[in-house]
């Protein structure tokens, strides 16, 4: 199934939502300019609106889109894990 997130950029910080079996996925990624790259965390909203932040290892990307597609992915693989 393909995601399709809606992205948000504020403060230097993007932030991309996508709801995947009823639970809100939320990526939240900036530029760390002292590593030279994208660092992100990724959250999991369930329907009982409890949120989570998914352990993603390592949570750094050479890219904006890919710090993006990770924190996604490891919020579905959360999903799919805990169904």
């Amino acid at each position: 199934m393909t995601l399709s997130p809606q992205i948000h950029t504020q403060d230097g910080r993007t932030t991309a939502t996508a709801i995947y079996r009823s639970n809100t996925l939320e990526v939240a990624a900036g530029y760390d300019i002292n590593e030279d790259c994208f660092r992100f965390h990724a959250y999991v909203t369930n329907e009982m609106g409890n949120r989570t932040k998914v352990a993603c290892t390592p949570a750094i990307a050479s890219s904006l889109n890919q710090a993006l597609t990770n924190g996604l992915e490891a919020g579905r693989l959360a999903v799919d894990t805990n169904t």
